[in-house]
């Protein structure tokens, strides 16, 4: 077995950039006449789907130490995956196998090979891996914009380990965010459970639309999924190492009321708290206060201007549509990659699985959390703070539990915001925070 081990991690290495190296397509696109469905609901049509299909996907374990693979000890984390090009590349979720120091791929025919893993990206939980095979099946890549709600889904994967499951359901609605990650998501219904990360969300015509992600463990039949689109913008740079996603400068969250924007439909358009000084925002002259109701054309929230600004790319110049003092206004914003620190903290906020949410408009990361040792004092324990941000101005560090906001008690980030979204406009409030084993209340002016 040892040699066996030696010899899958050489050839790893003899075969790796393999087809793209040579300039050929990283995934192959669906399309008429290679669909291995028509699309159409018939009484065996999802027999034949997972008949067709199933080769493609594949079992993914990750170890943290390297060892003879019959001694390994407990598995780090189980997840799924999908052959996305015949020479070897799989994809899968980042946190399936983030940190690990050995990644184990089984495939459908139940052969074994040690991946390397070629790239991954945390905020958008997607990971490339490459095994060293060749002639492998593959799946096609489908269009998930072209997805629609109430629309037939197939997921293929490893739940709870048991491998080659099949499960199907509808897709219940798209553009969902997810506080953990930094994406946008189709929801479906079909069985998800854990192991089921990394897999792949097949539409009736056999093509991969999603991969799918996430669960929400309060709830049955409520199950996330990556667009596919998300995965072609972003497999060219996990297949060069790293994933380097635009930058505004600019904190924007939800509109509050009392703004220009009071009158626009709920949930729609990002206000901005604070622009980055000597940033693109800035450069280009969107001002706190102002409101972005669409990027290039494409009407906003803040969580989806994010979102779209992070796959724009580095350089890529949008065109921002800006209500200010009851004015429309257009920007063009040529993008940045973002600095290293706030690369830094997005990724802490965006740690899956760890009960960790995003940064509030504070600046503040946290996760839910106990005081003084005891589960009746519930808040939100703070894990990162942005420098220069609200909250580290007031002296909110790393390690502080947040416990009220102006007596309202907390505990969770989304809980915060709702905390801030009812203040009185008075420009600042009181944060109730356990330092260790002392009290102690901080002002924090609002941005």
């Amino acid at each position: 077995m040892r040699h066996w081990l030696a010899a899958s991690v050489l050839m790893v290495f003899l075969v790796s950039w393999g087809a793209a190296a040579r300039g050929e397509p990283l995934w192959s696109e669906g399309s008429e006449a290679t669909a291995l469905g028509d699309g159409v609901l018939r009484g065996d049509s999802f027999v034949e789907l997972a008949t067709r299909a199933a080769p493609a996907v594949v079992n993914v374990v990750s170890f943290r130490s390297v060892g003879d693979l019959l001694d390994l000890g407990q598995a780090v984390r189980e997840g799924s995956g999908f052959i996305v090009n015949a020479s070897g590349y799989v994809v899968t979720n980042a946190h399936v196998v983030e940190g690990a120091r050995v990644v184990h791929v089984t495939l459908h025919d139940r052969r074994e090979f040690v991946a390397e893993v070629v790239g991954l990206d945390l905020l958008s939980d997607l990971a490339l891996l490459h095994i060293g095979a060749v002639a492998l099946p593959v799946v096609l890549f489908g269009d998930s914009d072209g997805v629609r709600v109430g629309e037939w889904v197939m997921a293929i994967g490893s739940p709870m380990g048991l491998q080659q499951s099949v499960s199907v359901g509808v897709v219940s609605a798209k553009e969902r965010m997810h506080p953990e990650l930094f994406t946008e998501f189709i929801q479906t219904d079909a069985s998800i459970n854990p192991g089921s990360s990394g897999g792949p969300l097949f539409n009736l015509r056999g093509e991969v639309v999603g991969v799918i992600t996430a669960i929400n463990p309060r709830a049955t039949g409520i199950g996330f999924a990556v667009p596919i689109n998300v995965a072609k913008a972003l497999l060219p740079m996990l297949l060069e190492g790293e994933v380097v996603m635009g930058w505004l400068g600019a904190v924007v969250q939800a509109v509050p009321g009392g703004t220009d924007a009071v009158k626009l439909p709920r949930g729609e358009g990002a206000w901005v708290a604070q622009v980055v000084a000597d940033g693109p925002a800035q450069r280009a002259g969107l001002e706190p206060g102002d409101v972005v109701l669409s990027l290039d054309g494409q009407r906003v929230d803040h969580q989806r201007l994010k979102w779209l600004v992070s796959v724009a790319g580095v350089g890529a110049e949008v065109e921002l549509g800006v209500l200010r003092r009851g004015e429309l206004v257009g920007l063009r914003v040529v993008l940045e990659a973002a600095p290293r620190e706030v690369v830094a903290v997005e990724r802490e906020g965006a740690l899956p699985m760890a009960g960790v949410e995003g940064a509030s408009s504070l600046g503040i990361v946290g996760r839910r959390g106990y005081g003084l040792g005891s589960e009746e004092e519930v808040g939100v324990e703070i894990v990162a703070v942005v420098p220069g941000g609200p909250a580290a101005l007031a002296g909110v560090i790393v390690g502080d539990l947040l416990l009220q906001v102006d007596d309202q008690g907390v505990e969770s980030i989304s809980g915060l915001e709702l905390a801030l979204a009812g203040r009185d406009d008075e420009g600042w409030v009181v944060l109730e925070l356990v330092r260790g084993r002392a009290r102690l209340s901080l002002a924090v002016v609002l941005p």
